[in-house]
């Protein structure tokens, strides 16, 4: 039971270490990038005991979302004090158990997708719906999902894209409706332009 547990927590501070790792550019600032590492490898050496282990997830799932955000909050902001983890626990923000057992069921939500009665296209998909399940879901409100958007230009052939109030989505490619050329010797030969707004 407790190697379960361990490899459990192991495998939770990889994930989230992976995680850091590849949305650290987010943060725009160097020395938050720094102090984000700084705070890694201070989390990192923290792995004596269950309960050490179990606060260093706690912190790296926080870190995470404040290199998800683009913006480190206390305590990251700061770089790590020289002192134990385990006398730390009042660094953490206030809602931290709230927040943690929010995420835990999400997770556990995210699991029972699929569980019931599957959609015919999750039937018919040759990997029984595994990919589609594992896709995630954009959660921008007043706006079509992306498939939806997607068949819209190709069936309406909009000449934009509207506008996506976001500021880490950056530049966008506008893609214009494929354009039949009549002069050449092949009949469907489609062309797709774009251009950087």
């Amino acid at each position: 039971m407790a190697q379960e547990l361990q490899e459990s927590l192991l495998y939770d501070w990889n994930y989230n270490l992976f995680c850091v790792k590849t949305m650290l550019p987010n943060l725009r600032n160097i020395q938050d990038r720094q102090t984000a590492v700084r705070w890694l490898r201070f989390l990192k050496n923290c792995a004596k005991s269950m309960n050490e282990m179990k606060l260093r997830n706690d912190f790296m799932y926080f870190l995470v979302l404040n290199v998800q955000e683009g913006e480190l909050k206390e305590p990251f902001n700061k770089p790590p004090p020289n002192q134990p983890l385990l006398t730390m626990t009042n660094l953490l923000p206030a809602d931290a158990d709230e927040k943690i057992q929010k995420a835990e069921r999400f997770t556990k939500e995210k699991t029972m997708i699929g569980k019931g009665r599957r959609s015919e296209l999750l039937r018919r998909s040759p990997d029984g719906g595994e990919f589609l399940l594992s896709q995630p879901i954009p959660d921008i409100p007043n706006r079509p999902g992306t498939i939806e958007y997607l068949l819209e230009e190709l069936f309406h052939a909009k000449p934009y894209l509207p506008f996506i109030e976001s500021q880490e989505r950056g530049r966008l490619a506008i893609l214009h409706p494929p354009q039949v050329h009549l002069s050449s010797n092949i009949f469907n030969e489609f062309t797709t332009s774009s251009s950087i707004f």
